[in-house]
């Protein structure tokens, strides 16, 4: 009797074994992460989240992840002390539509959301780590392809192509730059020089995209376009999930 019962403890066993597995060594780590972070430089929660960012980047030029992460300065915090020069209403509005698909009562900074699904607090390494390997374990169904990236005047051209496309998706560009330093004179962080990498410095969208077609993104005046790199990263209507991501230095 003993015998027969632990037959189906072993298969439960076995079972549990599996899905340790699955989680554990089931990850892509090729596949692209696509890592947002809103922040603000009158935050002083936020400079811990900043460095972790850039940590994430840093190691996937080294090769050892294909993270491509983003930085939104958020634009409600100006009003409190220092007005962010990276800061943008239509990044905050961005954060509150991921709070509204992922139920979040009220946005915060820092929030990092990764893969446009899981959302927890910027500098918190551990909970990172855990969704980068829960995105790993899910492969993105649409391939993006960038190329033909050009700088003319005061704006940066380049072509997408698409391997599936829907009516349903949303698709993102973005121009970003690394290697910005400011010096913040007021509010939370007055008296710290700042350092930022992946800054969005320029965004648009296009939904309902086609599998292929050209962008346009103006460069900031300011900009030094040899830090700046274009993200193309394509998202679900229904929960804003990412399907579909890359990224290209200019």
């Amino acid at each position: 009797m003993k015998f027969l019962l632990s037959i189906p403890l072993l298969a439960l066993l076995s079972l549990a074994t599996l899905s340790d597995y699955n989680e554990l060594y089931l990850q892509d780590e090729s596949q692209p992460v696509v890592m947002e972070l809103f922040t603000s430089e009158g935050c002083s929660s936020c400079p811990p989240a900043d460095k972790l960012l850039s940590q994430y980047s840093e190691d996937s030029k080294a090769g050892e992840n294909n993270i491509i992460a983003l930085s939104f300065h958020v634009h409600y915090w100006d009003r409190l002390g220092w007005s962010d020069p990276y800061s943008n209403q239509k990044y905050s509005d961005r954060q509150r539509d991921y709070g509204k698909k992922l139920n979040i009562r009220k946005v915060f900074t820092p929030q990092m959301i990764v893969n446009g699904m899981y959302s927890f607090v910027g500098s918190d390494k551990e909970e990172a780590d855990k969704a980068i390997k829960k995105a790993q374990a899910e492969p993105m169904p649409s391939t993006v392809t960038i190329s033909e990236v050009v700088v003319e005047g005061n704006y940066c051209q380049f072509k997408y192509r698409l391997s599936e496309s829907s009516r349903n998706t949303t698709v993102n560009f973005a121009l970003t730059e690394d290697g910005l330093t400011q010096k913040v004179l007021r509010g939370e962080n007055k008296g710290k020089t700042l350092k930022h990498d992946n800054v969005v410095r320029a965004f648009k969208q296009h939904e309902a995209p086609k599998k292929s077609g050209e962008v346009l993104l103006k460069l900031p005046d300011d900009g030094d376009i040899t830090k700046m790199s274009v993200v193309v990263y394509v998202q679900q209507n229904k929960d804003l999930k990412i399907v579909g991501a890359s990224s290209k230095r200019i």
